[in-house]
């Protein structure tokens, strides 16, 4: 639970400072880039719940990194006059991704995911 208090607020972050720093990452309302970071929190939050584990660190870096970039890319359609190329969404993800792997070496060093089995 406490990796999801983290997650809910640090992906937000992350993302809101994503869009501000890359040009191809537009979003026409503040809070637009804030609800991304939230639904991206949860998602990854639920990814990591099933699949990390101490053996599956980098496997989940690249799968975080792969969603997160799907998600940012697909949420420039669900809000009007958001505007989104794949080059924003990989430099976004890959912006999501850094805060990642900090999150999940804390988590395997605090022993609150599963062990390799």
């Amino acid at each position: 639970m406490t990796g999801l208090m983290v997650k809910l607020i640090v992906s937000p972050i992350a993302f809101l400072i994503a869009s501000f720093l890359f040009q191809d990452v537009y979003y026409p309302s503040f809070y637009q880039p804030i609800l991304v970071g939230l639904v991206l929190a949860v998602a990854l939050h639920l990814m990591e719940i099933y699949l990390l584990k101490e053996t599956t660190f980098w496997f989940m870096l690249l799968l975080d990194f792969f969603t997160a970039s799907f998600l940012i890319y697909l949420s420039s359609f669900f809000f009007p006059n958001a505007q989104i190329s794949w080059t924003g969404a990989f430099l976004s993800a890959f912006l999501i991704a850094i805060t990642e792997y900090f999150q999940h070496r804390w988590l395997i060093q605090t022993h609150r995911v599963s062990k390799a089995e």
